[in-house]
């Protein structure tokens, strides 16, 4: 009979501050969401294209990352296994970043400091379902998840964090190349 691994619970005041942090990124995601959305129906962009503010996109990696830390800790913590495969995990997910960022970049609006980028429907649909099942395994008493998988759920992830970072590094180097140089105003 195998011995369950050790767990590591994260502490009860870096939860508390985990949690705070996430509500307020949340809280500004929302405005910021609401704020994009307001834009791209004064400037009348089509369907399929949407307008994301600059500060929006930076809050992304941010939120991402409170998540899956605190999904992730106790793997992490007690399971080199899992740190092997979350290393692995980050080259994946840069690429992944940097052909959505070049295949989603519409333009630069340097006036609104915003993007315009076409719609992607897979990345919150996946994101969520990887976070459910990870969930469910955290808090499911009789349902015991294979280790594969919770090898599998670990690289998806890790992953997905660094598929945003890079995407939203990408998208941040197109404005830059798109909006003309401030040096050349000055001469």
């Amino acid at each position: 009979m195998e011995e369950s691994p050790q767990t590591a619970e994260l502490p009860l005041v870096a939860t508390s501050v985990i949690g705070a942090l996430l509500v307020a990124i949340i809280i500004a995601i929302v405005i910021l969401a609401r704020r994009s959305r307001a834009l791209k129906k004064k400037i009348g962009y089509p369907k399929g294209q949407r307008v994301r503010l600059l500060a929006l996109l930076f809050l992304e990696p941010p939120a991402e990352l409170l998540i899956i830390f605190a999904l992730l800790w106790a793997e992490l913590t007690t399971d080199f296994v899992h740190v092997a495969v979350a290393l692995l995990a980050i080259l994946p997910g840069i690429l992944l970043g940097r052909y959505r960022a070049n295949g989603s970049f519409v333009e630069a609006l340097p006036k609104h400091r915003a993007v315009v980028t076409a719609h992607t429907r897979g990345e919150l649909l996946g994101f969520l379902a990887i976070v459910a099942i990870k969930v469910l395994e955290g808090n499911a008493e009789k349902v015991v998840f294979p280790y594969w998988l919770t090898l599998v759920l670990t690289a998806g992830l890790v992953v997905i964090l660094s598929e945003s970072a890079a995407r939203v590094f990408a998208l941040y180097k197109k404005y830059e190349d798109a909006i003309p140089e401030k040096s050349a105003n000055s001469q």
